[in-house]
């Protein structure tokens, strides 16, 4: 047989809490009422943290704080997007202002791959979807132009081999 998990009202804890409060060891208020004595040091510390908004729900202040850490990431996410598309579409729009010309693609690519570099970057997938171009054509472009992080990598590596290779052939 499972145990229901109790739910205690807000005036019960505030009436446990003046009993504590009144000089009662915690211990003996929760003995009285059927209590852990964690459960009644928690409520303290809850109703000391802030005596408004302690016991307002059923027991779930986290979902508040996480709401709130949630909402906090999607305003940084949004941010950076809009940083993103200032950085690249006002320097466009400013270039090109009163013509209507628009961005060729291999140009939004070529905002994806700075993007890239930024501290404040945000993923290829997003910045292809603000740009409009596909995330698989940015990488198909990146091979085609020798953006390949590898290769550039390895550059040195290979002139050096070569070099060695024209000394010494044979």
């Amino acid at each position: 047989m499972t145990k229901q998990r109790t739910f205690y009202s807000r005036e019960f804890k505030l009436a446990i809490l003046s009993q504590v409060e009144a000089g009662i060891p915690v211990a003996q208020v929760a003995r009285e009422n059927g209590l852990h004595p964690t459960l009644v040091t928690r409520w303290k510390k809850e109703y000391l943290e802030d005596p408004e908004k302690a016991f307002s729900g059923l027991g779930h202040p986290y979902m508040d704080q996480a709401r709130v850490a949630e909402l906090e990431r999607m305003v940084g996410k949004l941010y950076a997007e809009n940083m993103f598309l200032k950085k690249n579409l006002g320097d466009n729009e400013r270039t090109s202002r009163g013509s209507e010309k628009e961005i060729s693609i291999p140009e939004r690519y070529k905002m994806i791959w700075q993007n890239q570099r930024d501290p404040y970057r945000i993923r290829v997938r997003t910045a292809a979807d603000l740009l409009n171009v596909s995330k698989s054509g940015y990488y198909d472009w990146l091979k085609r132009k020798g953006h390949n992080p590898r290769r550039c990598r390895d550059k040195p590596v290979l002139e050096k081999i070569r070099k060695i290779i024209r000394e010494y052939p044979g």
